[in-house]
């Protein structure tokens, strides 16, 4: 109904009905795939907010103990 003219939409008491309920069920549908979708950006954002607390301790522990800036290099390589 909201992508079609103006002229056409429910007449009759039972087309307003089973537009209704449609239209319900679609936006029932809808906000369930847009929650899904909010609970695999979470887990996406926590998964690499982890990788990157991993890559920030092993930085420090190789700049704490004065590793040749080469080994680094091929360290964090390693990891990604």
């Amino acid at each position: 109904m909201m992508f079609s003219g103006n002229e056409i939409g429910p007449v009759v008491e039972a087309e307003f009905a089973a537009s209704s309920v449609l239209l319900l069920a679609a936006n029932l549908i809808k906000s369930s795939l847009f929650g899904e979708m909010a609970v695999l950006l979470v887990a996406i954002s926590k998964r690499s907010q982890l990788f990157q607390n991993k890559i920030d301790t092993v930085n420090t522990a190789m700049k704490d103990g004065n590793i040749p800036q080469k080994i680094q290099e091929q360290v964090r390589d390693y990891f990604f």
